[in-house]
């Protein structure tokens, strides 16, 4: 099982601590939000995760075609593919509380798949077009991965269809990842490849303390970040229980991106989900909880329906109790599953 890690918000020279450690644990992947409101520049983190490591794969989760130009994300990307000498990854979605903080709206999906194929061209042709207008890239570097999150039906057979790397955000039960994997499939065959030319990495939210209860208490406005990015749009195809239904969308609605990436029970997003009664069922659904124990068993079971790659934000104000439990306690164990 190998595992890759998003690393959100903190200080800078936090971020390098982590990302060495991540590194010298065996950590398979790094990424940073890109996020300007919220936290430092992507590409700049990005950067410094290439430079204080040797084996992972580095890059952004996720830009997006609103707020960067194709050309200067398949700039930035070739840039860092070249410093880490080919371990650039460049993350593409529809964005989040990166555009929703500036007033503006994600890209609808035919947008989003137009920007991944300009960049996509950029970095393979050296040149494009975007809204009508040549764009190009003229030095060379080595190949990078296009990677897209995928949070819905269509989202995820756009990922099979044209992306290097998808990260499935829809969920860790086994009837989420089975419908997933049927979509992925169907996505792939429609852009002419199979799954074993997809690099699937399924989204969890880890966290490993003395107790479940106190795991998902820590994880609760990560659970409402993330349902809302599942269920922002739409609830159907998306294996939501009936009786939850009008919750979920509640919660949906009364997200603020404003506090997006801010831990604590404080986070009006937090209080949502613990007043709508959602906090058992997102956990389940979205969450790797609990003591070091009750994870493996989780990571095992995930193991036995397919998953080899798992993907994990880490987003708490004090990161450094969790890193120590990835990198000190899980990641020994996590290679034998």
């Amino acid at each position: 099982m190998r595992l890759g890690l998003t690393i959100v918000g903190d200080s800078l020279e936090n971020f390098v601590r982590y990302v060495r450690q991540a590194e010298e644990a065996g950590v398979a992947a790094v990424g940073s939000g890109d996020s300007q409101s919220l936290y430092h520049e992507v590409w700049s983190r990005c950067t410094l995760a290439g430079v204080n490591s040797e084996n992972a794969l580095v890059g952004p989760w996720a830009t997006n075609p609103v707020t960067r130009h194709p050309s200067v994300t398949a700039g930035a990307a070739a840039t860092l593919a070249v410093l880490t000498g080919g371990r650039a990854y460049v993350g593409i979605g529809p964005g989040d509380s990166a555009v929703y903080n500036i007033g503006h709206k994600p890209a609808k999906l035919s947008r989003l798949e137009a920007y991944i194929l300009a960049v996509r061209r950029l970095l393979e042709e050296g040149e494009a077009d975007w809204d009508g207008k040549p764009a190009r890239l003229d030095y060379p570097h080595p190949p990078v991965k296009i990677a897209m999150p995928a949070s819905g039906p269509k989202a995820l057979r756009l990922a099979g269809k044209v992306a290097d790397m998808v990260w499935v955000c829809t969920g860790l039960t086994p009837e989420v990842i089975r419908e997933a994997t049927s979509i992925l499939a169907e996505g792939a065959e429609e852009g002419g490849r199979t799954l074993d030319d997809l690099d699937i990495w399924w989204v969890g939210l880890l966290n490993i303390r003395e107790s479940r209860e106190a795991a998902i208490e820590e994880l609760k406005f990560s659970l409402a970040s993330y349902a809302h990015i599942i269920f922002r749009y739409t609830m159907d195809g998306k294996a939501v229980p009936p009786e939850l239904s009008g919750a979920i969308q509640r919660l949906a609605e009364g997200y603020q991106s404003r506090f997006h990436v801010h831990p604590g029970g404080e986070n009006p997003n937090a209080k949502l989900v613990e007043e709508l009664g959602l906090k058992g069922y997102l956990a389940d659904r979205l969450s790797i909880t609990g003591t070091l124990k009750e994870c493996l068993e989780r990571f095992r079971r995930l193991k036995e329906m397919g998953v080899e790659q798992v993907w994990s934000p880490v987003r708490f104000a004090d990161k450094q109790p969790l890193m120590n439990a990835i990198c000190d306690e899980l990641m020994p164990e996590l290679g034998k599953i």
